[in-house]
C-alpha cells in the first residue's frame, strides 16, 4: 500500500550552509551539487557536514521541468570553512512553510497538492522554495518540499 504524504505546517531553523548560486536547469543544479561535495571532500571539511542537501528555487516553475532559472545548491555544515571561487558560506534564514515528503512518481503532484493547501487556506507564500534531498539508500531519495508562507494566522 503506497504511503500517503502529508501538508504540514512547521519552523525550520536557520541553517549555516556552503552554497554555490546559479542559474539554468535541473542539470546545472546537479553540476553545482556536485562541484560542492567535490570542494567538500577534496579539501577534508566531510566532518563539518551536518545534514542532507538542500536545492533552493527562485523561479516559479520547480521540479523537473524547471525551464531556467535562478537556483542555490546547498549542503548544511556545523561551522564555516575556507571557500574559493563560486562556493560561499551562508546563512538560510529560519522560515514558516508548509511541507509535504514526495516519495515516488511526478513530483509535480506534490507541488500542486501544495499550493492548493496554500489557496484553500488563503496563505501567502515567497521564494525560494526549497527542496531537501533525504537518502534511501543507494541513490534513492525522497525529496522534502518547502515552501515558505507568511500568514497572519501562522505568527
Amino acid at each position: 500500500m503506497k504511503k500517503q504524504s502529508l501538508i504540514k505546517i512547521k519552523t525550520i531553523p536557520q541553517i549555516l550552509v556552503a552554497s554555490i548560486q546559479g542559474e539554468g536547469k535541473i542539470k546545472d543544479l546537479n553540476k553545482d551539487i556536485d562541484k560542492l561535495y567535490e570542494y567538500i571532500y577534496k579539501n577534508n571539511y566531510q566532518d563539518k557536514i551536518m545534514g542532507p542537501t538542500i536545492a533552493l528555487f527562485y523561479t516559479k516553475s520547480v521540479g523537473k521541468y524547471i525551464a531556467v532559472g535562478k537556483y542555490i545548491a546547498a549542503v548544511p555544515i556545523k561551522e564555516k570553512f575556507t571557500t574559493k571561487g563560486k562556493i560561499k558560506i551562508r546563512k538560510l534564514p529560519k522560515i514558516k512553510c508548509v511541507s509535504i515528503i514526495h516519495r515516488e512518481g511526478n513530483i509535480e503532484n506534490s507541488y500542486n497538492k501544495l499550493f492548493t493547501y496554500i489557496k484553500r487556506y488563503n496563505l501567502n507564500w515567497r521564494f525560494p522554495v526549497r527542496e531537501i534531498f533525504i537518502p534511501k539508500g543507494k541513490n534513492k531519495y525522497i525529496i522534502e518540499i518547502q515552501i515558505p508562507i507568511k500568514s497572519s494566522i501562522f505568527k
